[in-house]
């Protein structure tokens, strides 16, 4: 896996949350600090001044579930079932992931 580029500053916070919702996708809720901000290209040090411990990260990532605007959420939900019908799941770190692609 080749290195990525380091986000800018105002890019961390929504760099380490893609990368938490992805890394929780692929290695569960016990993915480590340090796999995070690896995947964010961001030192764990600066994890920490955004979210001061991993279950504040968590919660964030909760929040923002929570309050998805409603099509999204609705989309999400459709995008549940299709899986569901194709034997596949779509858990909530997989919304979480969709949601926090990085921009196209």
């Amino acid at each position: 896996m080749g290195s990525m580029p380091r986000p800018k500053t105002g890019d961390k916070r929504a760099a380490i949350l893609r990368a938490a919702t992805k890394t929780i996708a692929e290695y569960g809720i016990g993915a480590s600090t340090a796999s995070i901000a690896k995947a964010a290209a961001v030192a764990e040090g600066s994890l920490f001044r955004y979210f001061p411990d991993k279950d504040k990260l968590l919660n964030e990532l909760y929040r923002e579930l929570v309050h998805a605007p409603a099509p999204e959420r609705q989309r999400a939900i459709e995008e549940a079932e299709r899986r569901r019908r194709r034997g596949q799941p779509y858990t909530l770190a997989d919304y979480l992931h969709d949601r926090h692609k990085s921009p196209s």
